[in-house]
């Protein structure tokens, strides 16, 4: 049977003023193609359910998103935060945790990324270009094509995303405004933008717990982004 794989959804208002659950085609697409079987989990999911729930899918895919509250990790306020959702927090956090535990294969991408860190008592830059004024600019969005590659990533030689990747240096799309400032203590970094920039996070005693800045969702074309979703999947059987 094919793998399970529970996928974090978000929440927008559309033009008809209703709230939508919903979660972008692209990455259902990885996952079916690498041979999962995508289940949705909306936000407002308590802790309990969960816990219940990870026990029956064989893998977790937190996607990206709106930022995320700076009240989980003593942020700031800053202008440039937008799309909290308090529920989506909580969900994608409880989601991390609980796939840490049950020793779940977990992969998180830009926002998931993110939370990944925070979930584990990191923090972040709320706004790159405020906070950081001497990085590359990594907001290379809306009006520019998804799978456009403006910087390449340096990739430890010890980590497991080496070998999923199949490289010491990659190029990526980077469609952020912000990333990690203070490492959780659980987690090691494996991968850098050449402005120092982190772009990639493990969890050394876990089978796949890795966060990865950019979005390989649209760069399945790429055989190495093609690779680490079917690494993931392979990984979650």
């Amino acid at each position: 049977m094919n793998p399970l794989i529970g996928i974090s959804a978000g929440r927008e208002i559309g033009n008809e003023q209703f709230s939508k659950i919903n979660v972008p085609e692209h990455y259902v697409k990885a996952i079916l193609n690498a041979g999962g079987t995508p289940i949705i989990f909306p936000p407002g999911l308590k802790s309990h359910q969960v816990k219940t729930l990870i026990k029956k899918i064989d893998g977790v895919l937190i996607t990206g998103g709106g930022d995320i509250d700076p009240q989980h990790y003593q942020g700031h306020p800053h202008p440039k935060i937008s799309g909290v959702d308090p529920q989506r927090d909580e969900l994608e956090i409880n989601l991390v945790l609980a796939a840490d535990l049950a020793k779940k294969p977990c992969l998180g991408i830009c926002r998931g990324h993110q939370i990944i860190n925070v979930a584990f008592g990191g923090s972040l830059y709320t706004d790159i270009p405020s906070q950081l004024p001497q990085a590359s600019r990594h907001d290379w969005y809306p009006y520019i094509a998804r799978d456009y590659t403006p910087h390449s990533i340096t990739i430890d030689p010890h980590a497991k995303l080496k070998d999923y990747l199949g490289g010491s240096e990659v190029s990526v799309n980077s469609l952020h405004h912000q990333s990690i400032k203070d490492l959780a203590p659980k987690l090691v970094v494996t991968a850098l933008a050449p402005d120092g920039v982190i772009e990639s996070v493990e969890k050394p005693d876990h089978p796949f717990l890795i966060g990865v800045q950019w979005h390989p969702e649209w760069m399945v074309g790429s055989p190495a982004m093609k690779n680490l979703f079917g690494c993931f999947v392979e990984t979650c059987l």
